[in-house]
């Protein structure tokens, strides 16, 4: 091999935009995958073992969805090699980069613990450093930030990552309604009904989110509809006293006593 040659290839495996996967990360990330299923293990938490030790041109580790898009790429493609691109058109370089990125999520998933809702606002107000774009010495758009929480925001499991959908209810629930709907729901386990009875026997009501309040002092809502939870599938709580249509219901009545 001449010097020439040789001198291309650190560049070839190192180099590339900032914010991706170099080719030797890509080749270590495939390898990562290659070891964790050799041991015999499932591809859950592969995303994320694999996201902890491989780093991005420029710094940072991907999050876990980029790497599981990663792998999907290597597994369409059969004749795919480590650096290999399929773009034929680069645009310029991210507006926010990888420390950036971990700073917006890191503020707005200890918002979230907080109880504090992650709006563009806040993040704005908690980074103002690291949402302004280099280019244009402004911070960047809803777009970009809110990229970011589904990106690198979770709530327990990186596997499982936000998303923006809309609530089951509001939060207006006075201490009183609160311990009325514990009770009733106590009341109802005891009866240990089947669920087949309760799917003949029983009528549920779904009360429309526009018109919970969102406060105790509050009306009906237009803003607040959507928050950022974790995108996992969505089920009906096994615990009956967080059903929210038993708003109003009477504790006798419905136990027929």
């Amino acid at each position: 091999m001449s010097d020439s040659q040789q001198d291309l290839l650190p560049k070839a495996w190192t180099e590339g935009r900032t914010g991706t996967l170099s080719a030797l990360s890509e080749a270590k990330a495939w390898a990562l995958r290659e070891v964790w299923r050799a041991q015999g293990k499932g591809d859950w938490g592969v995303t994320s073992f694999v996201a902890e030790r491989v780093e991005k041109i420029g710094g940072g580790n991907p999050g876990t969805a980029a790497i599981s898009k990663f792998f999907q790429k290597v597994d369409s493609d059969s004749q795919w090699f480590p650096g290999k691109s399929t773009q034929t058109q680069f645009g310029p370089d991210p507006a926010l980069t990888g420390q950036a990125k971990n700073a917006i999520a890191q503020a707005a998933m200890a918002m979230k613990k907080r109880k504090v809702e992650p709006t563009y606002a806040n993040i704005l107000a908690a980074c103002p450093q690291a949402v302004i774009n280099p280019d244009t010495g402004k911070p960047v758009g809803k777009k970009r930030i809110y990229d970011v929480f589904r990106e690198l925001c979770y709530d327990e499991d990186p596997e499982h990552p936000w998303s923006h959908r809309a609530r089951f209810s509001k939060k207006a629930l006075t201490d009183v309604q609160k311990e009325k709907r514990l009770e009733c729901g106590y009341a109802i386990q005891e009866l240990r009904h089947t669920a087949k009875w309760y799917f003949e026997k029983v009528v549920y009501t779904d009360i429309c989110n526009s018109i919970l309040p969102k406060s105790e002092t509050g009306g009906g809502a237009s803003a607040g509809k959507e928050s950022w939870q974790r995108l996992v599938e969505r089920r009906v709580p096994d615990e009956l006293a967080q059903f929210a249509w038993w708003e109003g219901v009477d504790q006798d009545e419905f136990l027929g006593h």
